[in-house]
């Protein structure tokens, strides 16, 4: 017992250093393994004992063919003088990047306000800081959250704002980023690409309803405590609930899905199917122009018309996968959310606190499915990928035989690789050779 206790304790700290480093820097399922041999010797009690052990330098991918990373693919060289110089430029970069989208997407909640209604029915700031937090590593947070400061003072200050309650502000929306962002890295190896049910399902518990449910309660206790507007607590935290949700479910997909697939996703596609994405764009906006944002689409208009854009969202989430689906999501929000601050669409005839609330409780309906069927169809699509490339990978006439052997072989490496070594003493290994 005490043989196995060593050796697992010294494979898995080899073995440990590669997938943590691997996962660091996000390389999607990543396996390691090891075969060692256990000697004994030292007279008839062969109380001496040596592992001889034969490890990978670096790690495997686990579905596919059988590729070894080796360790300069996912552990960074310390290099040059010249890198600390590139490095803080980078960050530099970054920084200054978010904190132009975090002002960015403050003015568009300014502007997506309800004249008579507190809170913004949709607040894009905490979303760009978790959709910025997903793209970048754990050690690169705090740049985030340096380059947005500035910018939320800088929106926050001239709107009338007190200082203490824009400190506290940014105090809440950085928490329910980084609680998201925490909890869908604990949850999900690698980047986030809504490539499976469970992706999508760790990215709504932990982004969409436990993050903005646990800072709701800190910013409402914030503005009862500094006594900034003249509302109840549960007043502010109903209020402030659906806009983070309805944030977190309309920005993050997009940035993350785009910044991550988006290029290469481009370049594959054909010139049909840029044509059919194009004629699917046009069609969404011209009929949630149309439902949400005409002049003649107010409180009397037929109920139906608001599943007048649920075609146009399918034909996405069908045919286009994730980042189609996120996109056409998004210009719905946008475009239902306009129309209603202007005193448009189905819900202009109810009273303002009536009429945020139902829309962002239709939009966060309509939107939770799709992005599950789009990832549901997306996990489907590549399974069946990987299984004609199997098929096709496999001889069809006389190399049939070695083809299913050699496929049976490796099953068997690689379930010995990823087995626990421990479990093997020199004995049992003598008794599988011999």
């Amino acid at each position: 017992m005490r043989t196995r206790a060593v050796l697992g304790v010294y494979v898995r700290a080899l073995l440990g250093f590669h997938r943590h480093r691997a996962r660091r820097y996000r390389v999607l399922r990543r396996r390691s393994g090891s075969v060692t041999v256990i000697q004994r010797f030292g007279g008839g009690f062969n109380l001496n004992i040596h592992f001889h052990a034969l490890l990978f330098d670096g790690v495997f991918l686990a579905e596919g063919p059988m590729v070894l990373l080796p360790p300069m693919v996912y552990i960074r060289p310390t290099g040059s003088r010249m890198e600390p110089k590139t490095r803080r430029s980078a960050l530099f970069l970054t920084g200054a990047l978010v904190g132009v989208a975090y002002y960015v997407g403050a003015l568009v909640g300014f502007a997506l306000k309800f004249p008579s209604h507190s809170p913004s029915a949709l607040w894009p700031p905490n979303s760009i800081l978790l959709a910025a937090l997903l793209l970048l590593p754990t050690r690169q947070w705090w740049v985030v959250l340096l380059g947005a400061f500035p910018a939320h003072l800088l929106v926050q200050l001239p709107s009338g704002v007190p200082v203490v309650m824009s400190l506290a502000f940014f105090l809440s929306n950085s928490c329910e980023a980084l609680l998201g962002a925490f909890l869908i890295r604990r949850s999900i190896d690698g980047p986030l690409r809504f490539d499976s049910l469970k992706s999508a399902g760790v990215f709504v518990l932990a982004a969409v309803v436990v993050a903005p449910f646990l800072s709701s309660f800190l910013d409402a206790g914030f503005v009862t405590l500094i006594g900034w507007q003249e509302e109840s607590y549960w007043h502010v935290w109903r209020a402030r609930l659906p806009s983070n949700a309805l944030a977190a479910l309309a920005i993050p997909p997009v940035i993350v899905l785009w910044a991550n697939d988006g290029p290469a996703w481009l370049r594959r596609a054909s010139t049909r199917q840029r044509a059919e994405a194009l004629i699917m764009i046009g069609g969404l906006l011209a009929v949630s122009a149309l439902v949400f944002a005409w002049e003649y689409s107010r409180g009397d208009a037929t109920p139906a018309l608001l599943f007048l854009p649920l075609p146009f969202l399918l034909w996405a989430a069908l045919r286009f996968g994730p980042p189609a689906t996120s996109a056409s999501l998004l210009i719905l929000i946008f475009v239902s959310i306009w129309g209603a601050a202007k005193g448009l669409g189905p819900f202009a005839a109810l009273s303002p606190m009536q009429s945020v609330l139902s829309l962002q409780m239709f939009l966060l309906a309509i939107s939770v499915p799709l992005i599950f069927l789009a990832a549901v169809i997306e996990e489907r699509r590549k399974k069946g990928g990987i299984a004609a490339g199997k098929r096709r990978a496999l001889p069809y006439d006389g190399g049939h035989r070695a083809g299913a052997d050699l496929d049976y072989g490796r099953r068997q490496a690689l379930h010995l690789c990823e087995s626990d070594l421990a479990r093997f003493d020199g004995e049992n290994l003598r008794r599988r050779v011999g």
